[in-house]
């Protein structure tokens, strides 16, 4: 998430002024939503005095917050011996590999056992990137060679996780958008 507000800050922070469209084209790009980025906005603009980026910000978390529970309950797990995949996708630059850490912790907290799929096997560093966090968390990672190929990692996670009898295997993937059915099939 911390991504995510860096990205929108540095989008408005030197406008000398805020442009109400383009502020509500980024939000809505951010993936926030219609219907949330034009709350957001409306009250921004119901200030009624020149907006900063940290009002943007500010917000923005606020209704972020808002429209978030306090503490959701975690998923159950499958009952047939095999682990609850979860994918993690999205464009470059979103978080997705902190993300990926940060919920293997909270399910981790809630005593599952997790593994990590490190499959962002093209950026450089990814894999790294997972490894390090694993090791901080205590969270094994699952990794492959460098540039190998994304589903291979994940087949092969998913193979031990089934063979060490583990509740949820989370996979990390590279930069790719839901909607590019062929990069998604890459991963099945």
């Amino acid at each position: 998430m911390a991504g995510f507000f860096k990205s929108l800050f540095n989008k408005i922070a030197n406008q000398a002024e805020i442009d109400w469209d383009e502020l509500e084209a980024n939000l809505i790009a951010s993936d926030l939503g219609a219907k949330l980025s034009t709350g957001i906005v409306d009250e921004l603009y119901d200030l009624g005095r020149e907006i900063s980026a940290n009002d943007v910000i500010e917000v923005t978390r606020k209704r972020l917050s808002d429209i978030l529970p306090e503490d959701t309950p975690a998923p159950a797990p499958r009952t047939d011996g095999k682990p609850t995949v979860i994918l993690i996708v999205g464009v470059n630059g979103t978080g997705k590999t902190t993300s990926t850490a940060k919920l293997g912790l909270w399910l981790k907290n809630r005593n599952y056992s997790v593994r990590l799929a490190a499959a962002d096997t093209f950026r450089a560093a990814a894999v790294a990137q997972l490894e390090r966090w694993g090791e901080r968390l205590d969270l094994p990672v699952i990794a492959g060679v460098a540039n190998a190929d994304p589903s291979s990692v994940c087949f092969k996670a998913h193979k031990e996780a089934i063979a060490d009898g583990v509740d949820f295997l989370i996979c990390d993937t590279a930069g790719r958008i839901h909607t590019r059915h062929n990069l998604m099939e890459e991963l099945g």
